[in-house]
């Protein structure tokens, strides 16, 4: 019976749809990453990975499932990054400076100067020698 699954697994990963190639070596370079790095990570030679990304052959199955799965992580890393970079970043308001600066002598009248600093800071706790 284990065998049958197995085989079914293979059949599957087989149909695993992959990004058009004139989209692979994309993906790929978004993340900036070399056709060698890659192509290590996923267990093939680099001219493997160029006929992939070429066109030229499909990857089979079990590679097929590893190549697929990492042009949807980069395809989603990819979407990820563009939005971020797109989108402004939030800046403080400036009140928030302003309540800040307020703060200040409350935050006095709760931890007296010296009570803030330890006078024995960085000081030996060993008796000095008569």
């Amino acid at each position: 019976m284990t065998s049958s699954y197995r085989a079914i697994e293979v059949l599957l990963a087989e149909q695993t749809p992959l990004a058009p190639p004139a989209e692979r070596s994309r993906l790929r370079n978004s993340l900036g990453l070399t056709p060698t790095r890659l192509a290590r990570a996923i267990g093939v030679d680099t001219t493997t990975l160029q006929a992939w990304e070429e066109g030229l052959t499909e990857p089979e199955a079990p590679l097929r499932a590893a190549y697929a799965y990492f042009l949807a992580r980069s395809h989603t890393l990819g979407t990820y990054y563009a939005q971020a970079i797109a989108e402004p970043h939030p800046t403080a308001p400036a009140e928030a400076t302003d309540t800040a600066q307020e703060s200040l002598p409350l935050l006095s009248q709760c931890h007296p100067p010296a009570a803030r600093v330890n006078p024995n800071a960085g000081k030996s706790l060993q008796p000095s020698p008569s």
